[in-house]
């Protein structure tokens, strides 16, 4: 018997398969674990129009929650503290809608357009925030005291869903669970199972 009929005769034989096909797993390079591509821009902006009416729909209950549990009482017992609180509600509200929309409008932006719309349009918040405050309190009989009381509480409970959307979008997508995507296994651990087949 030559060393064809050898060969011939053992690559019929499972346990050489095997052999060889250990011995190129070996030479073969490692391959890296597939990465799951980062989602299409339509399917980003789905992402983001869902997570801002989820804290759109946030602030609508702090709002509604405000309205009921702290102005309407206030208005009962005390009416010019009522009126002063529901005065300093627009401008904290205003400020953070557009916050909001600012993050949803620029999260997938470049970084600089992000921080523009967010933090660089601070100081025409600020100015909107003192413009209205100057108004309401040349108005008679708006208690000063009330009045900024008001503001610090709108602004504090209008902050929680500002930067929490923001941090949620700012989460990488591609580790969300809708682009999680299953390894591929290594051809060699799959061509050794049909060996043992």
């Amino acid at each position: 018997m030559d060393n064809r009929e050898l060969l011939r005769t053992l690559s019929g034989c499972r346990f050489y398969r095997q052999y060889l096909e250990a011995q190129q797993a070996k030479v073969s390079p490692p391959q890296e674990p597939a990465i799951a591509p980062s989602p299409p821009p339509q399917q980003k902006r789905r992402r983001a129009r869902r997570v801002y009416r989820k804290y759109s729909t946030v602030v609508g209950i702090l709002l509604a929650a405000g309205v009921v549990l702290i102005i309407t009482p206030l208005w009962l017992v005390h009416p010019p503290y009522g009126k002063a609180f529901l005065l300093s509600l627009p401008p904290m509200l205003i400020c953070a809608l557009s916050w909001m929309a600012g993050v949803w409008w620029a999260w997938d932006k470049d970084r600089f357009i992000f921080l523009a719309v967010t933090i660089g349009a601070t100081p025409a918040r600020l100015f909107l925030g003192l413009a209205w405050a100057w108004l309401v309190l040349s108005i008679p009989g708006i208690s000063d005291r009330a009045f900024v009381l008001g503001l610090m509480w709108h602004w504090l409970i209008f902050t929680i869903p500002e930067f929490t959307m923001a941090y949620e979008l700012s989460q990488n997508p591609r580790f969300r669970p809708y682009t999680t995507t299953a390894l591929a296994s290594p051809p060699a651990a799959s061509e050794a199972n049909d060996g043992m087949s």
